[in-house]
């Protein structure tokens, strides 16, 4: 799955803060797929700018097990649940459903 610098920061939104040993272990094989390189970091900061732009880097190609995917669904449904989908993460979240 291609994903964006918008998109990666949106995953990285969405995980659980809390939950069992196991859905944490999960959330943070995820986070660490989804994190931004030192390098990547760098481009992004570049004159002071903290604002996160897909132009700025390219998008990332990750995979995620089966297991993963099913925690990414679990964290969309809940943010559906609670009516707390942004129309940012929308693409994302659409993209993940289709896994």
């Amino acid at each position: 799955m291609k994903l964006t610098a918008v998109d990666r920061v949106v995953i990285r939104n969405i995980l659980p803060q809390n939950d069992t040993i196991m859905v944490m272990t999960i959330a943070k094989d995820i986070l660490d797929k989804v994190s931004f390189t030192q390098n990547e970091i760098a481009v992004l900061t570049k004159g002071g700018d903290t604002q996160i732009s897909n132009d700025k880097i390219e998008a990332i190609e990750v995979s995620f097990s089966s297991v993963e995917v099913e925690v990414l669904k679990e964290a969309i449904n809940k943010a559906d649940k609670e009516k707390k989908v942004t129309l940012i993460a929308l693409e994302v979240f659409k993209k993940i459903k289709e896994l």
